[in-house]
């Protein structure tokens, strides 16, 4: 990996750009991340669909795995798209390859999200803060060669000069990705519909509300929806399977969001100009002799 190998434009950009590059990676890599997904999702919707079969702890433990499975997935993810970023291949094998290369920052991000869950449980906004706070140890990690021991340093100065700009952006990519959740949840269902001639969960709402179905008031209904969306281990898993899927995207918005905050604080930009200008000077100098 080497900066002046950058794959990816080093320009200023606002978060919906962040989000729309996300996507556009997310595209380029499809089979990748739809592998890298699999890997959590299987093995994490499996355990999610026994718990809320056979015990009434499902949706408890459903934000637990999601919350927990994300911290190496998302280790996995930005690793391999950094790398990309400046020079090397992407793919899953590589990401379980760089694993004996990337396990103790997996141990340490796993480690960062316990305070994170507890201040979170017990205080929302402290939990968001800390979010922030702690948000590009992953960036942080797998740069750090890049600019040796003065970027460990720099990370923390620039997210403390624009703490506000990136709380501000967390949010905006927090909600597109609730968002984009309520959409991808809509379509499996609509698809599951299609191929299987039964719905998974918005279906199956519309059930609840038939006239023909139940004779429910508002009330009633509204207890039967809620038991459907907590209780019913298809749905619970449907959550979970398509909340990781989302969490990619978002998590690949925030290292762009990174790149940026590099490129507008730390002129990473200029750096990159100044590295391509003496490369070419360096060609021309031995053209000439």
């Amino acid at each position: 990996m080497k900066f002046e190998q950058a794959r990816i434009d080093l320009v200023p950009r606002s978060a919906a750009n962040c989000l729309d590059l996300a996507i556009l990676v997310a595209g380029q890599h499809l089979g990748t991340l739809v592998g890298l997904w699999a890997f959590f999702a299987v093995p994490l919707g499996a355990i999610t669909y026994a718990a809320a079969r056979w015990t009434d702890y499902g949706f408890l433990l459903m934000p637990v795995l999601g919350f927990f499975g994300s911290a190496p997935l998302g280790v996995m993810l930005i690793t391999g798209a950094a790398r990309f970023s400046f020079g090397e291949t992407w793919s899953l094998t590589k990401s379980l390859a760089d694993l004996k290369t990337d396990w103790r920052l997996i141990l340490r991000v796993i480690g960062y999200r316990f305070p994170l869950a507890l201040a979170t449980f017990l205080f929302v906004i402290p939990g968001t803060l800390l979010a922030v706070r702690w948000s590009f140890l992953v960036e942080n990690g797998v740069f750090t060669h890049l600019h040796a021991e003065r970027h460990d340093r720099r990370t923390k100065e620039l997210i403390s000069l624009e703490f506000s700009d990136l709380y501000v952006r967390g949010a905006a990519i927090l909600f597109a990705g609730c968002v984009l959740w309520l959409v991808m949840e809509l379509t499996v269902d609509v698809v599951w519909t299609i191929l299987f001639n039964q719905s998974l969960y918005f279906g199956r709402l519309g059930e609840l509300g038939s006239v023909d179905a139940f004779e429910i008031g508002v009330d009633d209904y509204l207890a039967h929806a809620w038991k459907l969306t907590v209780s019913d281990p298809a749905v619970v898993t449907l959550h979970l399977t398509t909340g990781l899927a989302v969490y990619l995207i978002c998590r690949l918005a925030w290292y762009f969001c990174y790149i940026d905050l590099r490129v507008r604080r730390d002129c990473w930009d200029l750096e990159l100009e100044l590295l391509d200008e003496a490369r070419r000077l360096s060609t021309d100098r031995g053209v000439r002799t």
